[in-house]
């Protein structure tokens, strides 16, 4: 777990903690927790940061899936996020990250995370605000598989749709396992079958480093493999997260996501055979 920002102290309340390299204050005379983003090394890089909790009044949120890149950045302006599809595809959950070292309850107040399936997904950004090019990327999240895949692929990231041969799309298959696509030339990145356990917390990176890209479940490299350095402009112009939009009710495993986050023009250092596993967007103090 990441250590709280040295700061000053009311009796034994922290008042303060060092957020982006600035002291906030939280108030203790308020009920309840205080809550701050975490300090991100990358945060200049990021583009959407979303916990799937509702820190209702908090960060610029107003729903649970809202992103927080913004606070997380310090510019305070968030990505504005739609989700698409019937509601009773994406919702609520209440499992939280509890995996290891990790408690996202106890140690960041979260209390939900985002259970979402089917033909639906959890926001779009357009590609004329970012467009990937030949930039790095990294795409993680914390992922709690509720089925079995025995329904064709649940799309992490799709970057075009489904069925354009120029995209960019990152899955958990049918055959258990993940696997990574750029521009319908190379074929697929696929790592070993993964065997998880149903109802349990897994975190998952997905990262591009010129022309290599690499998987990683919890900080362990599973696949890597080489492709294009560009990736082509998709047709629809659109990025689709945690989901796919133009698909059918098979295309989404059932599955709860925490702390998605996307990153541009960075690999974040994720090119070895092990990553440090990021702690939980929001903190509480």
């Amino acid at each position: 777990m990441a250590e709280k920002g040295t700061g000053l102290f009311l009796g034994g309340t922290e008042i303060t903690a060092l957020q982006n390299n600035k002291f906030v204050f939280a108030n203790p005379f308020t009920e309840g927790p205080s809550y701050i983003v975490r300090n991100d090394p990358y945060s200049a890089s990021l583009v959407t940061a979303q916990p799937m909790n509702l820190f209702s009044g908090e960060f610029g949120m107003s729903n649970y899936y809202d992103s927080v890149d913004g606070y997380v950045r310090g510019d305070n302006t968030n990505y504005s996020l739609v989700p698409s599809g019937s509601t009773a595809y994406y919702f609520p959950s209440a499992s939280v990250v509890d995996s290891g070292s990790y408690d996202f309850a106890t140690d960041s107040g979260y209390t939900t995370s985002v259970s979402q399936e089917n033909d639906s997904n959890l926001g779009i950004i357009s590609t004329a605000d970012y467009e990937i090019g030949a930039q790095n990327f990294v795409v993680e999240f914390w992922f709690n598989p509720r089925q079995a895949t025995a329904n064709p692929p649940y799309h992490m990231w799709c970057f075009g749709t489904d069925t354009s041969g120029d995209r960019l799309t990152i899955q958990y298959s049918q055959g258990s396992e993940f696997r990574f696509y750029i521009n319908g030339n190379n074929g697929w990145v696929t790592t070993p079958t993964f065997t998880g356990t149903l109802n349990q917390w897994y975190h998952v990176a997905f990262s591009k480093s010129g022309t290599s890209v690499n998987v990683y479940l919890n900080g362990n490299r599973i696949g890597n493999g080489t492709r294009a350095t560009t990736v082509n402009s998709p047709t629809n112009n659109m990025y689709e997260l945690v989901g796919v939009k133009n698909g059918t009710n098979n295309d989404g495993v059932r599955k709860t996501v925490q702390d998605y986050r996307v990153y541009m023009g960075t690999d974040k250092g994720y090119t070895g055979a092990t990553i440090t596993v990021p702690d939980s967007i929001i903190e509480k103090i």
